[in-house]
């Protein structure tokens, strides 16, 4: 049925290029990973210093195993362009788990 992750990222004041950046630079990164299916970048219309991330895997397992893909420097040089940590979660198609259980 596969699973799909999103997160959200917020940048402070004046960080939002190079936060845009930096995102757009690992998509490629996180589509290579093994069990990953797609990974979309999407920035808020009203809102440019808010960034989602919509990724598509076969599984949380193999979302968490790619999760070590990014080096900890670059993690590390992002965390100071964000307002708050990133957020996110998994989810599930809702109307595909309601007809499997039908």
């Amino acid at each position: 049925m596969g699973v799909t992750r999103i997160n959200e990222f917020r940048a402070r004041q004046g960080h939002a290029a190079p936060l845009r950046d930096f995102l757009r630079g690992v998509v490629p990164t996180i589509e290579a990973a093994p069990g990953c299916r797609s990974c979309r970048l999407l920035e808020g219309h009203g809102d440019p210093t808010l960034f989602v991330v919509i990724e598509e895997w076969d599984d949380i397992e193999a979302h968490r195993a790619a999760s070590g893909r990014i080096p900890p420097d670059q993690l590390q040089q992002v965390m100071a362009m964000l307002v708050e940590p990133p957020g996110g979660d998994y989810f599930e198609d809702a109307l595909e788990a309601r007809s499997a259980v039908e």
